[in-house]
């Protein structure tokens, strides 16, 4: 470290602002991962025997999936709603999860610790109160009319 690079107690850091870091990764993750994993399950599920039984909970995957790579898009757009809907997504995917804990404990904890780490990110980053809250979005709206 050298002298010139500490911050005074008249100086403050840069405000960490936009889709880059670990927001970033999170929106690449929604908005890429999240539909490759989803046509995954639906090639493992088509290909198994009795795909009637199976349908209902094809259909929710896809949904459950779709709703989250619509809040990947709108937290890399910075909307104020992809937080909400980011939220409601990880949160939906640990509620989904606990009947798997029950059953299975160790498989159950390894998929449960993505969503919980992201839920815990979203609550706690100060990168994304700084993106997409909802003054940023009002001067944003100010520059573009």
């Amino acid at each position: 470290m050298t002298i010139g690079d500490t911050f005074g107690p008249g100086e403050r850091r840069p405000l960490l602002r936009g889709a880059s870091g670990w927001l970033l990764f999170l929106c690449i993750t929604l908005i890429v991962l999240v539909p490759i994993r989803t046509a995954l399950f639906v090639w493992v599920f088509v290909r198994t025997p009795d795909i009637a039984a199976t349908f209902p909970v094809l259909i929710g995957i896809i949904a459950l999936d779709g709703f989250g790579t619509v809040s990947g898009v709108l937290l890399y757009r910075e909307r104020p709603l992809g937080v909400l809907l980011a939220k409601i997504y990880f949160g939906l995917r640990i509620a989904f999860g606990i009947p798997v804990v029950l059953q299975s404990l160790l498989l159950g904890l390894v998929l449960m610790i993505g969503p919980v780490a992201w839920i815990i990110y979203l609550f706690r980053s100060e990168r994304v109160r700084n993106t997409c809250t909802k003054a940023h979005a009002e001067s944003a709206a100010d520059v573009f009319r």
